[in-house]
Protein backbone atom coordinates (compact mmCIF):
# COMPACT_ATOMS: atom_id res chain seq x y z
CA UNK A 1 0.00 0.00 0.00
CA UNK A 2 1.32 3.68 -1.15
CA UNK A 3 1.68 6.01 1.34
CA UNK A 4 2.40 10.04 1.15
CA UNK A 5 5.79 11.09 1.17
CA UNK A 6 7.92 14.11 1.09
CA UNK A 7 11.49 13.24 -0.33
CA UNK A 8 13.72 15.84 -0.39
CA UNK A 9 16.76 15.67 -2.86
CA UNK A 10 20.34 17.32 -2.41
CA UNK A 11 23.95 17.00 -3.44
CA UNK A 12 26.37 18.19 -6.19
CA UNK A 13 28.74 17.78 -9.03
CA UNK A 14 32.19 19.31 -9.33
CA UNK A 15 32.68 20.05 -12.96
CA UNK A 16 35.96 21.61 -14.21
CA UNK A 17 37.20 22.49 -10.89
CA UNK A 18 33.40 24.18 -9.43
CA UNK A 19 31.12 23.02 -7.64
CA UNK A 20 27.50 23.41 -8.32
CA UNK A 21 25.14 22.30 -5.34
CA UNK A 22 21.06 20.92 -6.04
CA UNK A 23 18.61 20.63 -3.49
CA UNK A 24 14.55 19.97 -3.99
CA UNK A 25 11.69 18.96 -2.27
CA UNK A 26 8.04 17.19 -3.35
CA UNK A 27 5.36 15.22 -2.44
CA UNK A 28 5.05 11.98 -3.51
CA UNK A 29 3.89 8.60 -2.98
CA UNK A 30 6.53 5.36 -1.16
CA UNK A 31 6.31 1.91 -1.32
CA UNK A 32 8.60 -1.39 -0.78
CA UNK A 33 8.01 -4.16 -2.21
CA UNK A 34 10.35 -7.31 -2.32
CA UNK A 35 12.88 -5.83 -0.81
CA UNK A 36 12.61 -2.89 -3.48
CA UNK A 37 11.80 0.92 -2.16
CA UNK A 38 9.76 2.44 -4.84
CA UNK A 39 9.34 6.49 -4.78
CA UNK A 40 6.96 8.45 -7.29
CA UNK A 41 6.53 12.44 -7.27
CA UNK A 42 6.97 14.99 -10.06
CA UNK A 43 8.20 18.15 -10.67
CA UNK A 44 7.89 21.28 -12.57
CA UNK A 45 9.23 20.97 -16.68
CA UNK A 46 11.74 22.97 -17.31
CA UNK A 47 10.34 23.68 -21.28
CA UNK A 48 6.83 23.48 -20.75
CA UNK A 49 3.35 23.75 -18.21
CA UNK A 50 3.36 20.43 -17.53
CA UNK A 51 5.17 18.41 -14.59
CA UNK A 52 7.40 15.53 -15.28
CA UNK A 53 6.58 12.18 -13.79
CA UNK A 54 9.85 10.44 -11.57
CA UNK A 55 10.60 7.13 -10.36
CA UNK A 56 13.40 5.92 -8.12
CA UNK A 57 13.82 2.60 -7.59
CA UNK A 58 16.18 1.69 -4.58
CA UNK A 59 17.41 -1.93 -3.03
CA UNK A 60 21.21 -2.29 -1.16
CA UNK A 61 22.93 -3.21 -4.57
CA UNK A 62 21.00 -0.55 -7.21
CA UNK A 63 19.11 2.42 -7.40
CA UNK A 64 17.20 3.87 -10.66
CA UNK A 65 15.90 7.08 -11.55
CA UNK A 66 13.58 7.60 -14.53
CA UNK A 67 11.82 11.16 -15.52
CA UNK A 68 9.17 11.10 -17.82
CA UNK A 69 8.74 14.43 -19.56
CA UNK A 70 9.97 17.66 -21.62
CA UNK A 71 13.18 15.45 -20.42
CA UNK A 72 13.07 11.95 -20.96
CA UNK A 73 16.38 9.77 -18.60
CA UNK A 74 16.70 6.66 -16.88
CA UNK A 75 19.75 6.32 -15.00
CA UNK A 76 20.92 3.28 -13.20
CA UNK A 77 23.75 3.17 -10.22
CA UNK A 78 24.99 0.47 -9.52
CA UNK A 79 28.49 -0.07 -7.27
CA UNK A 80 31.51 -0.84 -9.02
CA UNK A 81 29.44 -1.00 -12.56
CA UNK A 82 29.60 1.40 -15.36
CA UNK A 83 26.16 1.64 -16.51
CA UNK A 84 25.06 3.36 -19.72
CA UNK A 85 21.81 5.52 -20.02
CA UNK A 86 20.65 7.67 -22.53
CA UNK A 87 18.83 11.61 -21.51
CA UNK A 88 16.43 12.65 -24.29
CA UNK A 89 15.80 16.44 -24.52
CA UNK A 90 13.79 18.22 -27.47
CA UNK A 91 17.08 18.86 -29.38
CA UNK A 92 18.33 15.15 -29.66
CA UNK A 93 19.98 12.51 -26.81
CA UNK A 94 22.78 12.50 -24.91
CA UNK A 95 24.28 8.98 -24.27
CA UNK A 96 25.44 9.08 -20.46
CA UNK A 97 27.89 6.72 -18.71
CA UNK A 98 27.50 6.37 -14.95
CA UNK A 99 30.93 5.04 -12.96
CA UNK A 100 28.74 4.21 -9.53
CA UNK A 101 31.51 4.26 -6.25
CA UNK A 102 29.69 3.99 -3.71
CA UNK A 103 25.64 3.69 -2.76
CA UNK A 104 24.03 3.43 0.97
CA UNK A 105 20.52 2.44 1.48
CA UNK A 106 19.38 3.47 4.86
CA UNK A 107 15.78 2.71 6.73
CA UNK A 108 15.27 4.18 10.11
CA UNK A 109 11.60 4.08 10.77
CA UNK A 110 9.49 6.44 8.93
CA UNK A 111 12.90 7.88 6.80
CA UNK A 112 14.76 5.92 3.84
CA UNK A 113 17.81 7.56 3.08
CA UNK A 114 19.77 6.94 -0.11
CA UNK A 115 23.65 8.31 -0.65
CA UNK A 116 25.30 7.77 -4.12
CA UNK A 117 28.47 8.95 -5.29
CA UNK A 118 29.52 8.87 -9.17
CA UNK A 119 31.19 9.97 -12.04
CA UNK A 120 29.37 11.11 -15.17
CA UNK A 121 30.39 11.46 -19.17
CA UNK A 122 28.58 12.10 -21.92
CA UNK A 123 29.36 10.93 -25.17
CA UNK A 124 32.85 8.93 -23.97
CA UNK A 125 34.18 12.42 -22.05
CA UNK A 126 34.22 12.86 -18.11
CA UNK A 127 31.89 15.54 -17.49
CA UNK A 128 31.64 15.64 -13.85
CA UNK A 129 32.74 13.55 -10.08
CA UNK A 130 28.74 13.67 -8.40
CA UNK A 131 27.30 13.30 -4.86
CA UNK A 132 24.06 12.87 -4.62
CA UNK A 133 21.51 11.87 -1.14
CA UNK A 134 17.80 11.33 -1.45
CA UNK A 135 15.51 11.41 1.71
CA UNK A 136 12.28 10.05 1.44
CA UNK A 137 10.42 10.98 4.53
CA UNK A 138 7.17 8.98 4.84
CA UNK A 139 4.13 10.48 6.34
CA UNK A 140 2.20 8.02 8.55
CA UNK A 141 -1.71 8.59 8.79
CA UNK A 142 -3.37 8.93 12.26
CA UNK A 143 -6.68 7.08 12.98
CA UNK A 144 -9.24 9.10 15.52
CA UNK A 145 -10.63 5.99 17.69
CA UNK A 146 -13.70 6.86 19.91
Amino acid sequence: MAENARIIISGFRVADGQREEVEMTAEGSYHKKDGRHYIFYETPEDLSQGAARNMIKASTDCLEIVRKGDIDSRMVFCPGKKTESSYVIPGGRLELGICTQGLQVCEKGTLLEIQVEYSLDINGGHVSDNKLKIEIRRQCQSLMIK
